[in-house]
């Protein structure tokens, strides 16, 4: 799946953030993380070397206790600044479905919920969400 990415590793330099959008029906899953105030799409850092895909399995598993498929990338989102270390985040979405359910989120997560494109219309998204939102709610996915 990487390469597919080889243009973006040319514009932006590294991915190190992979986030998924899943949606069920008309709904959409969001996380609620517990150093975070806002629901956002499931996902997390990349650990050095790990690859993409890799990475957002573990990472949905982590905070949602879902096995998923990866779909397609959609977007990628890319950060001012990232711990006043003026590093940029390059964070890849991609669409996902749910396989099934094997076990409960992990402590740092305090919710999931699934939302509708009316409910995620009145939240205000983490920067990495912006865009992904936008869509949801023009009716784009």
């Amino acid at each position: 799946m990487e390469k597919q990415w080889d243009k973006v590793f040319k514009k932006y330099g590294k991915i190190n953030m992979v986030r998924c959008l899943i949606k069920k029906g008309n709904k959409f899953l969001l996380v609620l993380e517990k150093n975070e105030n806002t629901w956002e799409t499931p996902g997390g850092r990349l650990f050095a070397g790990e690859d993409i895909e890799k990475a957002l399995l573990r990472e949905v598993l982590e905070e949602t206790g879902y096995k998923i498929r990866l779909i397609k990338p959609l977007i990628v989102a890319v950060s001012e600044s990232w711990e006043a270390r003026d590093k940029k985040i390059i964070c890849v979405i991609f669409k996902s479905e749910i396989i099934e359910k094997v076990r409960e989120p992990e402590l740092d997560i305090i919710d999931i919920k699934w939302f509708s494109r009316e409910e995620i219309k009145k939240l205000k998204p983490d920067w990495h969400d912006k865009e992904i939102f936008q869509m949801i709610v023009n009716k784009k996915l």
